[in-house]
Order: structure tokens, then C-alpha cells, then sequence
């Protein structure tokens, strides 16, 4: 095997393996969390609309729930005379 030959497919081995070892760790970075980046309360993230986790999705539904409740409020403090 020529020298050339041998130097570029080692050069070529170790980029391959340097792009594939950071695509690695940038799919793992972006992967799904167990736990809220923000110290913040649910009210005040920006992502509680879309954030998968368990707290979030219960903050949706109280929130949903909670503004159910104050339309029915309203509708019947204007249905009576």
C-alpha cells in the first residue's frame, strides 16, 4: 500500500469517526428531557404548549379546565337579571 494512500484513509478513518461521534452527541443532546429547563413555574415558560412533560400537560388541563369554568361563570352572571 502506498504511503499517500495509507495517510489519506487514516485521515479519512478519523474525520469519519469525528462526524459521526458529534452527530452522536448532538442527537443525544436534542433528545427528549426527563426534566423542565426553566426554573420558572408552567404559567411562565414559553414552552408549556408543546412540552411533553407530566407537570405541563397537567397545567394544560387545569388551565383548560379553569377557563371552562370562568365562561360558565360569566354566561350565567349575564343570563340573570
Amino acid at each position: 500500500m502506498n504511503p499517500d494512500r495509507r495517510s489519506f484513509l487514516r485521515t479519512a478513518g478519523r474525520w469519519s469517526l469525528a462526524a459521526a461521534l458529534a452527530g452522536g452527541v448532538g442527537a443525544l443532546s436534542l433528545g427528549r428531557r426527563d426534566r423542565c429547563s426553566t426554573t420558572e413555574l408552567c404559567g411562565g415558560c414559553e414552552a408549556r404548549q408543546t412540552c411533553e412533560l407530566p407537570q405541563a400537560a397537567a397545567f394544560r388541563a387545569a388551565e383548560h379546565a379553569e377557563s371552562g369554568y370562568r365562561h360558565a361563570r360569566e354566561a350565567r352572571q349575564t343570563d340573570t337579571p
